[in-house]
């Protein structure tokens, strides 16, 4: 048996996907994608959702710095 979980283990994946429904899902039709086409939507996503976390964390840290 697996060991029992706590509610935080898995909350920042929980997350994550509950965003990438959001703002990809079920935001595109995806009738006749094949799986190809499919995974490279997908992985256009993820890299435009990495780059905007990256440009979201370098705002917050200049800004911090400018506050103190």
């Amino acid at each position: 048996m697996s060991r029992k979980g706590k509610s935080g283990d898995n909350a920042p994946l929980v997350g994550f996907f509950g965003r990438l429904k959001q703002m990809w899902f079920n935001r595109n039709n995806f009738d006749g994608y094949g799986y190809t086409r499919f995974c490279k939507e997908l992985d256009a996503f993820l890299q435009d959702y990495k780059k905007d976390k990256q440009l979201l964390a370098n705002v917050e840290k200049t800004s911090m710095i400018k506050c103190t």
